[in-house]
């Protein structure tokens, strides 16, 4: 994963962190979802308009993703039940989430 190449201490709270983590855990739902759409029905990306874009299993993987980033469960309640209708749904959804998370994990 591109992050580990990062320069600021992401185990210490602080604004700098906090934005990387931010940033970088938005960057892997993104990456993760992209890679996926090629595969839509193996891995729950639909196109059909009646159906979410983005099923909740496929966010579970996502969090499953994440945990090493944050170094911290992410509980499946964070996901949205019935999935989400575009990928910029996900990001908005669950980053302010995940970094809810994480600083209650630095304190």
């Amino acid at each position: 994963m591109w992050y580990a190449d990062i320069e600021v201490n992401i185990n210490e709270k602080n604004p700098a962190s906090e934005k990387v983590i931010q940033d970088t855990v938005e960057a892997e739902i993104r990456s993760f979802l992209n890679a996926g759409a090629d595969l839509e029905s193996a891995i729950g990306i639909s196109k059909d308009p009646l159906r979410p874009v983005v099923d909740s299993l496929v966010i579970a993987e996502v969090l499953v993703q994440i945990e090493p980033l944050v170094k911290c469960r992410l509980p499946e309640s964070i996901i949205k039940k019935g999935g989400y209708h575009s990928i910029d749904e996900v990001v908005s959804h669950l980053v302010p989430q995940v970094m809810v998370i994480w600083n209650g994990h630095q304190e």
